[in-house]
């Protein structure tokens, strides 16, 4: 009896090694690690200014709106054609009708708008007051939006990127010099943004008042990194 439990006991303490041996090491991504996002902004100069501009008319009847609103509308394309260096890219056009509040008893007249807006572009950063002033002083040509533009972030984006992940690592680093511990393998990089919307800025102005170009824009980037930590030797 004494011999089978002596065998018995060696038994299991055998197979408590073996299970412990057999039990497979953490993967890497259960060690230790430190995951920080870096920011990263690069500036360049804008591209081209897009403007977006309506010429609107209102009459009592939909026939006088869309007859008055032909002729200056047609008025207007041909201003801006003769802009230099103004393109018009685009345009659209609405009619509205337009019930305004009417004291009580009374039935409201109805009235009717006509509104063509245009998109226009142009290249002559520089000389963006100058052409708003020209806009403007058709006396037709309402501006509502104006902004400086790049056709391609790419180049600029990339700058940002690496901005990005050098301010990462800088934060890494930092963090794990304050925990005694030191960074080993990059485990992951991911942007923290998918999407890169191309950088715009708007400009406020009045037909007065000049418009001042911005002489960069910013191109901003984010990316989250994930390393390994290890103690130091």
């Amino acid at each position: 009896m004494r011999h089978f439990l002596a065998v018995l006991s060696l038994g299991l303490t055998l197979a408590g090694a073996y299970s412990a041996l057999a039990q497979p090491a953490p993967p890497p991504h259960e060690r230790a690690t430190i995951t920080v996002q870096g920011d990263g902004k690069s500036e360049t100069r804008p591209d081209y200014v897009a403007i977006s501009a309506d010429v609107a008319t209102s009459a009592s009847s939909l026939n006088a709106a869309q007859k008055a609103h032909g002729e200056r509308a047609s008025k207007a394309a041909a201003a801006l054609k003769g802009i230099d260096g103004l393109a018009v890219e685009s345009s659209t056009f609405r009619l509205d009708r337009i019930t305004p509040p009417a004291a009580a008893g009374e039935k409201p007249a109805p009235e009717f708008r006509a509104v063509t807006t245009y998109f226009l572009k142009t290249r002559r950063i520089e000389a963006i007051g100058d052409i708003v002033a020209k806009i403007a002083s058709t006396g037709l040509i309402e501006i509502h939006n104006l902004r400086f533009a790049l056709d391609d972030n790419s180049k600029a984006l990339d700058e940002a990127r690496k901005e990005a992940v050098r301010d990462a690592r800088r934060r890494a680093e930092l963090y794990a010099e304050a925990a005694g511990v030191k960074l080993g393998e990059v485990l992951e990089i991911s942007d923290t943004e998918r999407r890169f919307p191309l950088p715009m800025k708007q400009a406020g102005f009045a037909r007065d008042m000049g418009v001042t170009p911005p002489e960069t824009l910013d191109v901003n980037a984010s990316v989250t990194m994930t390393w390994r930590i290890e103690p130091k030797p």
